[in-house]
């Protein structure tokens, strides 16, 4: 058996739920602190590395395609780019090794849009035109990416909207979790260290015993399940007071 990682990471600047039209019909970005997000995807990147090695995955079967130099330096290996391109030539190539024992973690840290999915990564320069200058991972294109690879599969998706993915574990053996529902922006969590994802922090404390160094409670637990450490990172944040709800469907071997 196998255990591989896929990270998906597609945007680090103001979603397009920020943007406004200005008197001429033209984008402008509303005023936003460009380092605190940036912040918060490296410490979520952080955060799904040390899962995926903590359920198993080698170095060599941890991908990423990532929109900056935001991967933990000790992942060793360039990134794709987060186009739908770069992913569908990364589950294809699994897809011609992996077999119907193993297992595949994708973990997104990233912007979505209500009912378009995932940001992916942005022309350089940006395109200043009416029209989105790139494509949205959707959840159908995603469900047609990893069909490509056979095992069990967990998807955790850490973004706006992030509900809009759970329909994607329709396939068996395959679970998705969601930080929030298909309607709800995602509100990163401010801790002293820097922001990230309470949501990812919670799960992969309770799930795979690991966290970043923390001085606000999240620290790591002992290993849960899945099932079980996802009903407690739901229940902590809760009680923490957390602005969103985590969701999850479907159900997979872990």
């Amino acid at each position: 058996m196998t255990t591989r990682a896929i990270f998906w990471c597609g945007h680090v600047r103001p979603p397009p739920s920020t943007w406004h039209r200005d008197e001429w019909g033209k984008r402008a970005v509303a005023p936003n602190d460009a380092m605190y997000d940036r912040a918060a995807q490296i410490n979520g990147l952080e955060l799904a590395f040390q899962a995926a090695q903590a359920l198993g995955a080698r170095l060599d079967d941890i991908h990423a395609c990532v929109c900056d130099d935001l991967l933990p330096r000790e992942l060793g290996k360039a990134r794709l780019p987060a186009t739908l391109e770069a992913l569908q030539q990364i589950t294809k190539t699994l897809g011609r090794h992996a077999k119907d024992d193993d297992a595949l973690l994708f973990i997104a840290t990233n912007h979505g849009e209500k009912a378009r999915g995932l940001l992916t990564e942005p022309p350089s320069p940006i395109i200043d035109e009416l029209d989105d200058p790139t494509p949205f991972l959707t959840p159908a294109t995603l469900d047609a990416c990893l069909a490509a690879i056979p095992g069990r599969q967990a998807l955790v998706i850490a973004a706006c909207y992030a509900g809009q993915f759970l329909p994607v574990a329709a396939r068996p053996e395959r679970v998705v979790l969601a930080s929030c529902s298909a309607d709800e922006p995602y509100w990163i969590h401010k801790a002293d260290e820097g922001p990230c994802s309470a949501f990812l922090a919670e799960l992969f404390a309770a799930w795979c015993g690991v966290g970043l160094p923390r001085s606000d409670g999240i620290t790591p637990r002992a290993r849960l399940p899945l099932d079980e450490a996802f009903t407690q990172a739901a229940e902590r944040l809760a009680a923490a007071g957390s602005r969103n709800t985590p969701v999850r469907a479907g159900a997979a071997r872990w």
